[in-house]
Order: C-alpha cells, then structure tokens, then sequence
C-alpha cells in the first residue's frame, strides 16, 4: 500500500544559517551565486548586506542574521548568495552553507508567530524534518514585509 503520493511532497532549497537548518521553496529561487558579487552600500538598514547586479537589475541583499538575531560572520568559502523571487519582488540572502535540494513530506504550518520580537520565529512558515534535524520552512513574505525592508 502507497502512502501519500508526489503531489503531497515539498521541494525545499535546505540551508544553514548558524545552526539552523532553513528551506525555501525551490520555485522562488532564481540562483545561487558566490558572495563576492556583493556591492557593500552605506545604509542605516541593519538589515542590508548590500547589492547585487543580477541580470542586469540592482536587487538588495538581506543579511538575514541581524534580522534573525543571530551572531554574524563573514561569509565563508561554503557561503552563497541565494537570489530570491517572491510577489514579484527579488532580493537575495546569504546563507552559509547549501545543504541540498529535497522533497519532504507536507510539512506543518507554525500557528503563532511572536510579532514584534525580533527572532527566527517570526519569520518561519512551517516546520519539517531533515534528516532527523528540525528544519524551518521560511516565510518569504514575512521577511520582505519587513519595514526596513519594504521595497
């Protein structure tokens, strides 16, 4: 007997961030590139790495560490840039290290988000497994929606 079938499956980009296992819908990622594409801008925003020249079009880079709250580093040689596309809106993120590309059973919805504190928390979809570590659907939205990053 077959259990659940491909359509009941999510295709996620997993990540690290710290040590934190993080997925996106692969649907919304446009690439995957080395960070030392970034161009540093002076800006107030804790909350901008800087940009980035993707097909001819200047998009932001969202360090999503300060946003997280999250102790930072300096990207290391494992780091990329992902290039997202959401709402049509593009912006890219640097995370750690790429896992890999997985499908993962439907995962389950996070029912509370803490508004007003700023932690990985309120930015999390849902929630899965990866290879028996939790792994946490991103809110794209969210993390666009931001103020500082409304754009």
């Amino acid at each position: 007997m077959m259990i659940g079938n491909s359509s009941d499956l999510s295709q996620l980009i997993c990540f690290k961030l710290e040590n934190e296992y993080l997925g996106i819908n692969i649907l919304n990622v446009k690439a995957i590139i080395n960070p030392e594409c970034l161009i540093p801008v002076s800006t107030e925003s804790e909350f901008l790495d800087g940009v980035l020249n993707f097909l001819e079009e200047i998009i932001p880079v969202i360090n999503l560490k300060a946003m997280f709250n999250l102790p930072g580093q300096e990207p290391s040689g494992n780091s990329k840039i992902l290039v997202i596309s959401i709402n049509e809106k593009t912006f890219g993120f640097i995370a750690d290290d790429i896992i890999e590309v997985i499908r993962i059973p439907v995962i389950l919805p996070v029912q509370s988000k803490k508004t007003g504190e700023r932690n990985i928390s309120r930015y999390v979809k849902a929630t899965g497994k990866y290879k028996s570590r939790p792994l946490l659907l991103l809110d794209l939205e969210e993390i666009i929606s931001e103020g500082a990053l409304a754009f």
